[in-house]
């Protein structure tokens, strides 16, 4: 990353890392997808913008290949994380919980905080 001019390159990297890991088995799980891939669409739009500079191809180490996965990340966070996704089922349990709470209940709930 120092090579790109990206400092400090360690931290950098470590940050990049965890987040595309952390963040890719999340959005597989679907959970927190638009957070994250708000994230990662951020981390791509840098990565495209420092493969620019060899061109296009993805053999020379261009920016074809970052690009495709900045396309499919701005996809996933217009989206979300659909149907099956864990973000799903925890907004149903909380919608069904908050169901069940008499209404009176759920504006001193509110109010207590």
């Amino acid at each position: 990353m120092a090579r790109r001019g990206i400092e400090p390159a360690y931290a950098a990297a470590c940050l990049a890392n965890f987040l595309e890991v952390a963040g890719g088995i999340a959005i597989i799980l679907g959970l927190l997808t638009r957070p994250l891939a708000l994230l990662l669409v951020i981390e791509f739009l840098i990565i495209v913008k420092v493969h620019l500079d060899a061109g296009w191809g993805v053999g020379k180490g261009g920016a074809e290949f970052a690009f495709l996965w900045l396309i499919a990340l701005i996809y996933i966070l217009v989206r979300g994380g659909g149907r099956y996704s864990l973000d799903f089922a925890v907004k149903v349990a909380v919608d069904k919980y908050l169901h069940h709470i008499p209404l009176e209940r759920q504006v001193r709930r509110s109010e207590e905080h």
